[in-house]
């Protein structure tokens, strides 16, 4: 694989998203509705990234991103919102995912190659370094919730509305560090890379998917940080090889990109 980068600079619209996570949410307590929970980062809202718990599509799958982004607009009460790249293509949603066990998928996916397709893209669901407070929270379909997460070590259970949210805002974050110059890459023929979080990589080989591995925290299951597969960067100039780091730094609060 030999990516390089890409220069443009896209439209503006009413509501412009720069990153939206998503995980489901199948509460055991029975006051508890199943949902799936959105995160997602506007252009306006700076660093916050906002919460929207949307029921399980009707049709059982979402096939389009539109779908999630129309129910952004309604719940921003906007009359329509704009999800691409600088160069004006549109974004991956990032959907968590167990890399094993009992899964529930509601985005559509390529079963032989392993994948989330359309317009969705996978992040690795687990033990992340965020936890949500979800004390005085109003928990209600449809409606924009502000929800406090702290950078620490989520232990809700799996399947909770805690474990969604910390999920969904970690990939939401993830998103946002995937339009950063060093990550924000194209393939000889001007697609854009797609950037998935997995441990688990499809079997046959994608040009234009760069990997990202989660590496856990020694001794612990919770994800301390993620490593980009090595690839060959081509400047226009000169080629290299290159794998960066992408870690939560407490002090920046924010991802941060290194190369290693």
């Amino acid at each position: 694989m030999a990516f390089g980068k890409s220069q443009g600079k896209g439209a503006a619209s009413a509501l412009i998203i720069k990153s939206i996570g998503a995980c489901v949410a199948l509460p055991e307590e029975k006051k508890k509705v199943p949902c799936v929970v959105v995160a997602y980062a506007t252009q306006t809202a700076g660093s916050e990234v906002r919460f929207l718990a949307l029921p399980l599509p009707a049709k059982g799958k979402y096939l389009r991103p539109e779908e999630i982004i129309e129910e952004i607009a309604e719940a921003e009460g906007v009359n329509g919102a704009q999800y691409l790249d600088d160069e004006s293509r549109p974004l991956d949603i990032y959907f968590c995912r167990p890399a094993e066990g009992k899964t529930f998928d509601v985005a559509e996916r390529d079963e032989e190659k392993n994948c989330f397709v359309g317009g969705f893209a996978e992040v690795t669901a687990g033990r992340v370094r965020f936890c949500a407070d979800l004390n005085g929270v109003v928990w209600k379909l449809r409606e924009r919730m502000n929800i406090p997460v702290a950078v620490r070590r989520d232990d809700s259970a799996r399947d909770s509305y805690g474990y969604a949210v910390a999920n969904a805002y970690n990939a939401c974050r993830l998103g946002k560090v995937f339009c950063r110059d060093e990550l924000y890459l194209e393939t000889r023929d001007k697609r854009r890379v797609k950037i998935e979080a997995r441990s688990v990589t499809s079997r046959y080989v994608e040009e234009d998917i760069l990997y990202l591995r989660p590496v856990f925290r020694e001794g612990d299951d919770c994800i301390d940080h993620y490593l980009t597969e090595e690839f060959n960067y081509q400047d226009g100039v000169s080629l290299s090889r290159r794998v960066y780091q992408v870690k939560y730094s407490e002090r920046l609060g924010d991802y941060n990109v290194t190369r290693v």
